[in-house]
């Protein structure tokens, strides 16, 4: 690590060797803070909490040590998951994507098909892989006959357009990836047409 550290060449070799160790430290904390939370010794320490005791001796966030918790605790369940991470075909941040499906009503399913899953992290990027995991996890609420979470955000979305008192117009609202995705292209292209048109009068004047 050292001599990475130290060397003026950096080339993409270094990267990922350091980019290696980074994935087999961070993922040895995550195991280690998830068993501490298990463990109960916060509570003999006198901390009301294992992340307020994380928190007090490491000084990192609450939300980056509560992701550690739960990646530690995926890491110590799942051993095809803690293999793959040491080996380096997953990262972090994959561990991060199965944290989503951690809700004790998928863990019948999360048994079933964590292998499968943990090829398709080691196959894909983590923005690929996100998908994968919203597939699977939709097919899994329709078995729980539950609502996926796509078509609540479809359900959600609403958009509003008001008239200010200097006739400029407010526009807000929350929209589903797919409709946000659709009315920003919409809106991109009024707005080159637009640039067209007063690019030719302008021209012409």
């Amino acid at each position: 690590l050292q001599k990475h550290y130290e060397s003026s060449i950096v080339d993409a070799k270094s990267m990922l060797a350091v980019s290696n160790i980074e994935n087999e430290v961070c993922s040895l904390r995550d195991i280690v803070f998830a068993k501490y939370s298990n463990s109960g010794n916060w509570a003999n320490e006198g901390y009301g909490s294992s992340k307020s005791a994380i928190v007090h001796q490491t000084h990192a966030s609450r939300s980056s040590v509560a992701k550690s918790i739960a990646r530690g605790k995926l890491l110590n369940k799942y051993e095809s998951l803690s293999e793959a991470l040491r080996d380096n075909f997953l990262t972090s941040d994959h561990i991060d994507i199965f944290s989503r499906i951690k809700d004790s009503k998928y863990n019948e399913f999360l048994e079933r098909d964590i292998d499968l899953l943990t090829e398709n992290a080691i196959k894909f990027d983590v923005a690929r892989f996100t998908h994968v995991v919203n597939y699977w996890k939709n097919i899994i609420d329709d078995q729980l006959d539950e609502t996926p979470d796509d078509y609540k955000h479809f359900e959600n979305r609403r958009l509003f357009l008001n008239e200010l008192q200097d006739g400029s117009y407010l526009l807000h609202g929350v929209l589903d990836k797919a409709t946000a995705m659709v009315f920003k292209k919409a809106l991109e292209d009024i707005a080159n047409k637009l640039w067209r048109k007063d690019s030719i009068e302008q021209r012409k004047t």
